[in-house]
């Protein structure tokens, strides 16, 4: 599985898909920076744990990393959707609009469904 950003599947190599999407959710559309000394960095801890941090400081200390907003969001969409919930319920979970919910769920493909290739 790819997160759809070049810079979050460089940084799932270290921390894993789930914990990078965790961070593009939190830290969506902000510049964050990867201190040395990853006690400086409790708020990343606090998300992906002490061990995925450690991993992503040794990687990425001293770096400012943009963070995208998209596929973090969409991540969270798709986890609450299998989760069961309304549209209506994930977009006031979130935060953002209801279109917005639908947009992301209506880009998903049903494997039931196959593309017709034409040679």
């Amino acid at each position: 599985m790819t997160t759809g950003s070049a810079l979050l599947d460089d940084i799932a190599v270290v921390i894993g898909v789930d914990a990078a999407l965790q961070l593009s959710w939190r830290f969506r559309g902000q510049d964050l920076y990867i201190p040395k000394d990853i006690e400086r960095a409790w708020a990343i801890v606090d998300l992906i744990g002490e061990a995925l941090a450690q991993q992503l400081s040794d990687n990425y200390h001293g770096t400012t990393i943009p963070v995208p907003k998209g596929p973090g969001e969409k991540f969270m969409v798709l986890a609450l959707a299998e989760e069961g919930l309304t549209r209506q319920k994930i977009a006031d979970r979130l935060g953002i609009g209801e279109r917005q919910v639908y947009r992301i769920l209506s880009r998903q493909e049903d494997p039931r469904q196959h593309k017709l290739s034409f040679l």
